[in-house]
């Protein structure tokens, strides 16, 4: 006749760890003093069921052992204690990251049957895991290979389960870039951005959800924070309206040139449809770093093939410019006019795209003017766009319809550049 008594057995190691009786050991957990707690116990138990405290208690002589892994509080520990005593442990008492805590600490104490044990605990719990995503996935990796392994089919299935988890605000700066520049392809970009914008803003404490409350130190510094991830993201993926309505409004948090080329690309669809071409990242001139003289102009985009021109009027912060798909040309002699039906200017308008002026050449004779004394120009005498001379000086620049369907300054009047871009431009494979 077989009888078992192991439930009897069970209490008898609850009641020795309880009382202390017997015990022959303390062990001290916590560093702070506030933190710091001493449990007894009983030496021939810990060595029994720990490899960690056989090797501790093998090599000190003091009747006080040291347990200081970190995040393993004395509430913790006891737990840990408990379930070396008398075998028994209830997960769902405690929340996620007690139990990651958990699952850790039984890894530095040896006790292999509890770590297979919450890995098993977690591998049935799915929707438990991509709430707490983050937070498990990054203590899985390298030392729980179950539960590493589930973590990476979750993401498969889900990539977005990573910037979804409840914890995705507590992740650190450097291991989230270096999730944004590996991100699988699968995830939409609008949902990175979004997410970049909550994490940022989760950040700064002083930060609300109102961002017309922000004073421009606000935006400079969330900008500092961001700028990194923003390369990270194809906003040409983006939707215009998702652009309308969930980018524009932090125009802030951008480089002016980076966020002008996605203002372009959402404003003039018509530039990748119709003629499959895209701006090249890096700038053939601009004014700051190259000069504003039609002489710095031509000595950079010469004969370099199609261009795309973005011009900052001066005073009024307009944006101009337009698109030539030939080359630029230098005739000494005299200007030379070249013929196109594929080139068009434009005006941006930062506030409202729907305001932005498109406009195409009508009379394709005059389309492209080149000139020893004049930057890029477009349409016939007068112009509909010209910049001459020092472009920041003022005297010669200006917009008057001819050449093309529409007029894109509502003033005939010079102005004065505060900056201008010219972009090679590359015909899409």
């Amino acid at each position: 006749m077989t009888i078992n008594l192991l439930e009897t057995l069970s209490k008898d190691y609850k009641t020795l760890l309880e009382t202390g009786d017997f015990a022959d050991i303390v062990v001290q957990v916590g560093d702070e003093p506030h933190a710091k707690a001493w449990f007894k116990a009983h030496s021939l138990v810990l060595k029994a069921r720990s490899s960690y405290f056989r090797t501790k208690l093998a090599t000190g002589s003091s009747n006080v052992v040291s347990f200081n892994e970190p995040n393993i509080t004395p509430k913790l520990f006891s737990v840990l204690l408990m379930y070396i005593y008398f075998g028994t442990i209830e997960l769902s008492q405690y929340n996620v990251p007690e139990i990651i805590y958990l699952l850790c600490g039984a890894r530095e104490l040896c006790l292999t049957e509890l770590c297979d044990y919450i890995q098993d605990y977690f591998i049935n719990r799915k929707e438990l895991v991509k709430k707490h995503f983050f937070f498990v996935a990054r203590a899985s990796y390298n030392h729980f290979e179950k539960l590493s392994s589930f973590c990476n089919n979750i993401l498969k299935e889900d990539p977005e389960a990573f910037i979804n988890s409840q914890d995705f605000f507590t992740i650190r700066k450097n291991e989230l870039l270096s999730f944004y520049k590996n991100h699988p392809n699968n995830i939409r970009e609008i949902v990175l951005w979004e997410k970049l914008v909550e994490w940022g803003v989760s950040q700064f404490p002083s930060l609300t959800t109102n961002i017309a409350t922000w004073t421009n130190d606000d935006f400079e510094s969330l900008r500092e924070l961001m700028d990194p991830f923003i390369q990270c993201i194809d906003f040409q993926r983006v939707s215009r309206s998702e652009f309308l309505q969930k980018v524009r409004p932090f125009k802030k948090l951008f480089d002016d040139g980076f966020y002008i080329e996605i203002l372009e690309y959402h404003t003039f669809p018509e530039l990748s449809d119709s003629l499959g071409v895209a701006a090249s990242s890096s700038s053939s001139s601009t004014g700051s770093n190259h000069g504003f003289s039609s002489k710095a102009f031509h000595d950079r985009c010469d004969l370099k093939g199609p261009t795309l021109t973005l011009i900052n009027v001066s005073k009024t912060d307009e944006i101009i410019g337009g698109f030539n798909p030939l080359n630029w040309v230098l005739d000494r002699s005299k200007g030379v006019y070249q013929r196109t039906r594929n080139s068009f200017i434009f005006s941006l308008n930062k506030m409202d795209l729907d305001k932005s002026i498109y406009s195409r050449v009508v009379d394709e004779t005059h389309a492209i003017y080149s000139h020893i004394d004049f930057g890029p120009s477009f349409g016939a005498r007068k112009y509909d766009l010209k910049l001459y001379g020092k472009f920041d000086d003022g005297n010669g620049n200006c917009c008057n319809k001819k050449s093309y369907s529409k007029g894109i300054r509502s003033s005939g009047e010079s102005f004065k550049v505060k900056e201008y871009e010219v972009y090679q431009v590359i015909k899409a494979s």
